[in-house]
């Protein structure tokens, strides 16, 4: 059984430029081909990166609910495997999870493969585009983990969490 490892990324994303620099760090913008954009939620299709960025800012600015200072949840799904045992299986799987937040949350990500093994970089958006919803909390987010282990499982996946760690 394959290993998959989670990881909560434990920084406060507070700041004004905490959307732009995390979606610019998971699809790569600084480098000369970016990685191609996954997610639901946006606005305009398809999107680019930076509408994406003015989206996740938009909901912010509209929503009539209470915002979270923190304006982004990161997480990452990492692959025990070598870069080149990636599969499509893996690309649904991780497109899967990005499903479980679509209803509620803007959710962007991306694969890397940079350092020797695959990784998914994942963007939420602590504020629900559904008027009404509380923003996404740590609470929540446990909620989301768990259910991600679930969906591990149904890809014969063996599922471990590291929890909140505090560097990419």
């Amino acid at each position: 059984m394959e290993n998959i490892i989670f990881k909560n990324i434990n920084k406060e994303y507070c700041n004004t430029d905490a959307i732009n620099n995390v979606i610019s760090y998971i699809y790569r913008t600084n480098n000369k081909s970016p990685l191609p954009i996954y997610c639901y939620g946006s606005i305009e299709w398809p999107p680019t990166y930076d509408t994406l960025i003015k989206e996740y800012h938009l909901i912010r600015e509209i929503s009539q609910a209470e915002l979270s200072d923190q304006q982004i949840i990161h997480f990452i799904i990492s692959f025990d495997i070598p870069v080149q045992n990636v599969t499509i299986k893996h690309f649904y799987f991780a497109d899967d999870i990005a499903k479980l937040f679509r209803n509620k949350y803007q959710i962007c990500y991306s694969c890397h493969t940079d350092n020797g093994h695959p990784h998914f970089h994942y963007a939420v958006s602590t504020n629900s585009y559904i008027d009404g919803n509380p923003f996404l909390n740590n609470e929540q987010m446990s909620c989301y983990e768990s259910q991600i282990c679930s969906l591990a499982s149904t890809y014969g996946f063996e599922f471990y969490s590291e929890g909140v760690v505090e560097n990419v």
